[in-house]
C-alpha cells in the first residue's frame, strides 16, 4: 500500500466466498485478463455452457436460444421455420432477394406483389402438375382440345399458299338473314365503297347480264384535234384498193362521188360487188376505226371512187 497526494491506493481486492457481509469465509482474489476484463464463470441464471457465436458461424445444433418472441397468447416462441419472427413493415415497400421465392396467403383484395426484373427471368405456366412448354421458336405450344371457335385443326397458312381444300374457314360474313357465310364465289364478300370512285382492273370479259354498268364518264374523253380528208379512185373495177395509206384516226365519213355513174362498194380487203356496202353516187357512210388503211373500196365502173373526211 502506498500513498500519493493524500489518497490511499489499494492494489488488490479480496472477495469473500459467502453471502454475509461480515467478512467471514474464504477470501478469493478476482482474475483479470491481459485486456483488463474481469473473468466470470456463469454458474446459473442465463445461457448454457458458455458457447459464444459470432457472425457467419455454422452449427447444426445451436446451443441455447438465438432469439425469442412473444406470441398473442403471451407464450415465448423460439424463432424458427415453424414460428417465424413477425415483422411490421413500416415502409410501403420492401426489397426481397431470393433464388426460389415462395409467396403464399395473398387472399386479401389489397394484397399485391411487385417485381422488378434484373437479368433474365424464367417464368413457368403450370396447373400444379404439368408445365407449359415453349418450342425452339419461343412460341407457347397449345393443344386445341375442342374446336368451338372455327380455328381449324392447327393448319397455319401464309400469303401465297395454295391448298385445294382449306382447313377451317378463311373468313366469314353475316348476310341479311343473320346467317354466317363463308366467302366464296357463291357468297362473295360485300364491300361498301366509301370513296366516290373505284378503279377496277378487268383481266377477262365482263359477265353477261341485263343490268346497266352505271354512269360512264365520256366527258373526259379527248376531243379530236386533227382532220384528214381526201379522195380515192379505183383504177380497175373488181380490184379493191385501200382507202388511204396507214393513218391513225378515230372515225371517218366516206361519200361516193357525185360524178360516178356506177356503184361503190365499201368493206375490208376482200370487198367486191358481191359482199360490199353499196353507195350510190352522193351516198355516204360513217365508220369508227383506228386506221384508214384498213378500209377498202371497189367500184362498178373503173376510175370512179369516193371522197372522205376523218378525225383523230
Amino acid at each position: 500500500m502506498s500513498r500519493a497526494s493524500n489518497v490511499e491506493v489499494i492494489n488488490d481486492i479480496t472477495i469473500w466466498a459467502n453471502t454475509s457481509k461480515d467478512g467471514d469465509g474464504t477470501p478469493y482474489v478476482p482474475v483479470v485478463d491481459a485486456d483488463g476484463h474481469l473473468q466470470v464463470d456463469i454458474v446459473s441464471g442465463g445461457g448454457t455452457s458458455g458457447t459464444e457465436y459470432t457472425e457467419g458461424d455454422v452449427d447444426t445444433s445451436i446451443t441455447g436460444r438465438a432469439i425469442l418472441w412473444e406470441d398473442s397468447g403471451d407464450t415465448l416462441r423460439v424463432v424458427s421455420a415453424t414460428y417465424p419472427l413477425p415483422v411490421d413493415i413500416k415502409n410501403s415497400s420492401i426489397v426481397v432477394t431470393a433464388t426460389d421465392l415462395d409467396i403464399r396467403n395473398l387472399d386479401s383484395a389489397t394484397d399485391s406483389v411487385s417485381a422488378v426484373q434484373s437479368g433474365t427471368w424464367q417464368v413457368q405456366i403450370t396447373d400444379g402438375t404439368e408445365v407449359a412448354s415453349i418450342n425452339a421458336n419461343n412460341r407457347l405450344e397449345v393443344a386445341i382440345a375442342e374446336d368451338n371457335v372455327g380455328i381449324g385443326g392447327g393448319t397455319e397458312y401464309t400469303e401465297g399458299d395454295v391448298d385445294t381444300t382449306i382447313t377451317g374457314k378463311a373468313i366469314l360474313w353475316e348476310d341479311a338473314s343473320d346467317t354466317l357465310r363463308v366467302v366464296s364465289a357463291t357468297y362473295p364478300l360485300p364491300v361498301d365503297v366509301k370513296n366516290s370512285s373505284l378503279t377496277v382492273s378487268i383481266t377477262g370479259s365482263l359477265p353477261a347480264g341485263t343490268n346497266n354498268i352505271g354512269k360512264v364518264d365520256i366527258n373526259s374523253q379527248p376531243i379530236p384535234s386533227t382532220v384528214y380528208n381526201g379522195q380515192k379512185t379505183v383504177t380497175t373495177a373488181g380490184t379493191a384498193e385501200a382507202l388511204a395509206s396507214s393513218t391513225a384516226v378515230k372515225s371517218v365519213v366516206i361519200k361516193a362521188l357525185y360524178s360516178n355513174t356506177g356503184k361503190v362498194y365499201v368493206g375490208d380487203s376482200s370487198v367486191g360487188s358481191g359482199n360490199g356496202f353499196e353507195l350510190e353516187p352522193g351516198d355516204a357512210v360513217g365508220i369508227e376505226i383506228d386506221d384508214l388503211s384498213k378500209i377498202y373500196i371497189d367500184v362498178e365502173v373503173s376510175g370512179e371512187g369516193v371522197s372522205y373526211i376523218a378525225t383523230n
